[in-house]
C-alpha cells in the first residue's frame, strides 16, 4: 500500500514539474522558433489528463490569444512542413480553451470563429496528409461544439455566418458532416436567442433545406428518422420567414416523405419525430398543406394523431407518460390547427360521414385529455403534479381549444374536471409579472404559457349553464376573471402603438371577459349586487368608456363594455352606487347615449349606419349589443333609478333626433327596419310621459305612430 501511495506522489510530482517546465519555457521565449518549440511541449500536455482548469489557465495567460491567431492564418511554412502543420497546432490549443467555460467565450476565442470555420470546407481531394487533415477538422468541431453550449458562443456563430458553413458541408458532403448536423440542430433548437439566424444566412437556407427534404423522401431506412429529426428543428427556425416557405418546391418532398411513413407500420421510435415534423409544418404551413386536394391524408393525419394521443394517456402511467412529453405537445399542436381549421370556411370535409369520422375521434382523443387530467388531479403527491406541470398546461389548453368550439361536449367530465382547470388557471396567473397582486419582476412561466387566456374563452359557455357555473363560483373564479380584465387591459394599452397583433389577442380577451360577466349579470343578479369583483369592474368601465368609445377601432370591445356598464348599474344597490360616484355615473349616462345616438343617420336611402359603424355592425354580436344596451336604457329611465337619466337622454336630443328620422321617412314613404322601429318606439313610448317638452309635440309623434303602425307608442300618448 505505502509502494503505491509513494508511487503515485512521485507521479503527480514529476507532473507538476513538467507543467512547469512548459510554462517556464512559454515566459522565456524571445522569437517565434522558441514559441514554436514550447508549443510542441505545451500541445503534448493539453492531450494530457494533468491539464486541469488551472493548467489551461496558467498556458493561456503565457501564450495569449495573439499568437495563436497567428498560427491560424499564416501561410508561411518552414521547408518541408505540412501546410496545415500552424493550424493544428493552434486548433489543439484553442481545442482546450474551450473546455474552459470562461475561455470559451472570450472575446478572442469568438474572434476566432470563421476562421475555424473556413477549414470546415477543406476539399480532402488534394490533401497531401489525409489522416492530418481530418485530425484538424475534428479539431474545429471540438472547438465549436465547445464554443456552441454557450449562448454568447451561439450568437457569434450565427452573426459570423458559421450556420452557412456548416450547412455548406453538408451540401458538399464534406468530411464530418455528422458532428456538422449536430451543431446545426443545436443552433436551430435555440433560434429564439436570434429569430433572424437565417435571414442573416439566407443564401444557403432554402439550398440547405430541399437537400434535406430529398433526402427525407429518398431514403427509406433508419436515415430517414435521422433526417426527420433535423428537418423538424430547422423548419421550427423558419417562423420568421414562412411567407417564402410556401412558394418553395421541397415542401411537397416533405409531405410525401411524411405520408409514406404514415401509411406504413412505425414503432414507437419512428412515431416521434413523425408526429414532431407534421405537427412543425402543419404550425409553418397550416393544415390544408397535408391536405393537398385529397381529404384522406388530411384524414389518416388526424386518425393518427389521436390514436397516439389516446395510447399515451390511457395505457400509460404518469411517470410514462411525462417521458412522451414531446411527442404530446406535437399532437396536441397538430389537434388545435385541425380543431381551428375545421370550422373555418370552405369545409375540408364535404361529405357529411367524413366529417362525423373526424370529430368522432376527436371527441375519443379529448376524453382521454379529461381522464389523464383527472389523474394528475386526484394524484395525492403535490411534488408528483409540480413535475408534470408543462404537460398538464398543455393537457389543458388542447382541451380549452377544443371545448371552445364544441359547447356541449363531454359535459359532466368537463364539469369533474373544471375545478383542477381553474386552479391550474389561478397558479398561472400568479406567476404573470404585472398581474394584480403581484410585483412587475418578470417571473418565470412554465412554458412561457398565460394559460388562463385559453381558458377564457370556454368560460363564455361554461357561465350560461347551472352545473358549471356554480362551480366556476365555488372556485372565485369570477374574482379572477376581475384581476385578469385589468392585467390584460394593461397589455392592450401597453402593446397598442407597439405591437397590433399583441394588442389584438388582449383585446379579444377583455371581449371574451365582458361577455362572461354578462352572463353572471343576467343569471346571478344577486352576485353581481353584492360580490365586490363588479363593483370593481363598474367603477373600471365608469372610468374608462369615454376613452373606449371615442376610438373607433374598438368598436367590439366598446359595445361590449357599454352593456355590461348598463347592466351592472341596473343590478347594483343604490349605496354601492353613491360610492362610484353619481358624477361619474352621468358622465357615463352621457357618453353612452352620445354613443348609441351617432350610430344611425338619415340619408336619402332612409334610417341607416354611420360609415364608421358600417365595419363592425354585422361582427358577432355587435347589432345584438347595441338593442340590449337602448333596452337596458329603457328598463332604468322606467325604474326612475337614476333621477338624472331622463334628463340626460332629453338633452342629448336623441328623441327629437328619432323623430326628425321617422318624420323625414314618414314624408318620403321610406320604409323602416322592423326591429329598428320596435326600438324607437321603445325609447320614445318610455321618455315621452317623463319629458314635458315631448309631451306638447304629441300631434306629430302621433301621426308617426300611426303611420308606422307603432302601438306601444301611440298607447303612450293616449
Amino acid at each position: 500500500m505505502t509502494d503505491t501511495t509513494d508511487s503515485s506522489q512521485s507521479e503527480m510530482a514529476q507532473s507538476f514539474e513538467y507543467v512547469d517546465k512548459c510554462i517556464s519555457a512559454l515566459n522565456t521565449v524571445k522569437t517565434d522558433n522558441d514559441m514554436f518549440a514550447a508549443l510542441f511541449m505545451v500541445t503534448k500536455l493539453t492531450k494530457s489528463s494533468e491539464c486541469d482548469a488551472a493548467t489551461r489557465r496558467r498556458i493561456f495567460d503565457a501564450i495569449g490569444f495573439k499568437f495563436i491567431s497567428r498560427l491560424l492564418k499564416s501561410e508561411k511554412l518552414p521547408e518541408g512542413c505540412n501546410k496545415n502543420v500552424f493550424r493544428s497546432m493552434a486548433l489543439i490549443l484553442l481545442s482546450c480553451f474551450a473546455t474552459d467555460e470562461e475561455l470559451s467565450v472570450h472575446p478572442h476565442m469568438l474572434s476566432q470563429i470563421s476562421a475555424i470555420g473556413e477549414i470546415l470546407l477543406t476539399d480532402l481531394s488534394d490533401s497531401e496528409d489525409v489522416e492530418t487533415d481530418k485530425q484538424l477538422i475534428c479539431d474545429c468541431y471540438e472547438c465549436l461544439t465547445a464554443i456552441s453550449r454557450h449562448w454568447q458562443g451561439r450568437i457569434a456563430m450565427i452573426e459570423k455566418h458559421t450556420l452557412t458553413q456548416l450547412c455548406q458541408v453538408y451540401l458538399n458532403d464534406c468530411f464530418g458532416v455528422a458532428d456538422a448536423m449536430k451543431l446545426i440542430s443545436r443552433l436551430v433548437d435555440h433560434v429564439d436567442e436570434i429569430p433572424i439566424m437565417w435571414q442573416l444566412n439566407k443564401e444557403i437556407c432554402f439550398p440547405f433545406v430541399g437537400k434535406l427534404a430529398a433526402n427525407f423522401k429518398q431514403e427509406k431506412g433508419l436515415i430517414k428518422f435521422q433526417v426527420c429529426n433535423t428537418l423538424s428543428g430547422v423548419i421550427a427556425s423558419l417562423q420568421a420567414m414562412k411567407d417564402k416557405i410556401e412558394t418553395e418546391p421541397w415542401s411537397s418532398d416533405i409531405r410525401q416523405g411524411l405520408l409514406d411513413i404514415l401509411q406504413s407500420r412505425i414503432g414507437n421510435e419512428q412515431r416521434e419525430p413523425t408526429l414532431q415534423l407534421l405537427s412543425v409544418m402543419i404550425r409553418c404551413l397550416g393544415v390544408e398543406w397535408i391536405n393537398d386536394k385529397d381529404v384522406k391524408h388530411f384524414i389518416l393525419s388526424v386518425n393518427l394523431t389521436c390514436i397516439e394521443v389516446r395510447m399515451i394517456l390511457e395505457d400509460l402511467s404518469l411517470e410514462q407518460i411525462a417521458e412522451k412529453q414531446s411527442t404530446l405537445t406535437a399532437c396536441y399542436s397538430i389537434l388545435e390547427d385541425v380543431i381551428t381549421y375545421l370550422i373555418g370556411e370552405p369545409p375540408i370535409c364535404e361529405d357529411e360521414n367524413q366529417f362525423l369520422q373526424v370529430y368522432s375521434v376527436i371527441k375519443e382523443a379529448m376524453s382521454a385529455v379529461i381522464y389523464y387530467l383527472k389523474q394528475v388531479s386526484t394524484t395525492a403527491e403535490q411534488k408528483q403534479i409540480e413535475s408534470y406541470s408543462r404537460l398538464t398546461q398543455a393537457s389543458i389548453r388542447v382541451l380549452c381549444s377544443w371545448l371552445a368550439v364544441e359547447t356541449n361536449a363531454l359535459k359532466t367530465d368537463v364539469c369533474d374536471v373544471l375545478p383542477f382547470i381553474l386552479h391550474q388557471s389561478d397558479e398561472s396567473c400568479r406567476k404573470l409579472s404585472g398581474f394584480p397582486g403581484n410585483d412587475d419582476e418578470i417571473r418565470p412561466i412554465v412554458d412561457d404559457v398565460d394559460l388562463f387566456r385559453f381558458v377564457v374563452p370556454i368560460l363564455c359557455h361554461l357561465t350560461a349553464e347551472n352545473e358549471s357555473r356554480h362551480i366556476i363560483i365555488e372556485q372565485n373564479a369570477h374574482q379572477l376573471l376581475g384581476l385578469y380584465f385589468l392585467y390584460q387591459w394593461k397589455l392592450f394599452l401597453k402593446n397598442q402603438s407597439v405591437n397590433a397583433t399583441l394588442a389584438q389577442e388582449s383585446e379579444g380577451v377583455l371581449i371574451c371577459i365582458c361577455g362572461i360577466f354578462m352572463n353572471f349579470a343576467v343569471l346571478e343578479p344577486q352576485l353581481v349586487a353584492t360580490d365586490s369583483v363588479f363593483d370593481e369592474m363598474l367603477k373600471f368601465i365608469l372610468a374608462n368608456f369615454s376613452n373606449l368609445a371615442g376610438n373607433t377601432d374598438l368598436m367590439v370591445l366598446t359595445c361590449n363594455a357599454l352593456v355590461l356598464g348598463l347592466m351592472f348599474l341596473r343590478i347594483q344597490q343604490q349605496q354601492t352606487l353613491q360610492q362610484s360616484g353619481l358624477d361619474s355615473v352621468n358622465a357615463f349616462f352621457t357618453a353612452a347615449i352620445s354613443f348609441l345616438k351617432n350610430i344611425h343617420h338619415f340619408t336619402d336611402k332612409g334610417i341607416e349606419l354611420v360609415d364608421t359603424f358600417t365595419t363592425y355592425w354585422f361582427e358577432i354580436g355587435v347589432s345584438g349589443l347595441y338593442y340590449i344596451a337602448v333596452q337596458e336604457l329603457c328598463q332604468m329611465m322606467e325604474s326612475q333609478k337614476f333621477n338624472r337619466l331622463v334628463d340626460i337622454v332629453y338633452q342629448s336630443n336623441w328623441p327629437r333626433q328619432i323623430i326628425t328620422m321617422l318624420s323625414k321617412a314618414k314624408d318620403q314613404a321610406i320604409s323602416v327596419e322592423k326591429d329598428q322601429l320596435s326600438l324607437y318606439e321603445s325609447i320614445l313610448s318610455t321618455c315621452l310621459p317623463l319629458c314635458s317638452d315631448l309631451q306638447k309635440s304629441n300631434d306629430q309623434i302621433s301621426t308617426i305612430a300611426n303611420s308606422f303602425e307603432m302601438m306601444k307608442l301611440s298607447a303612450a300618448l293616449r
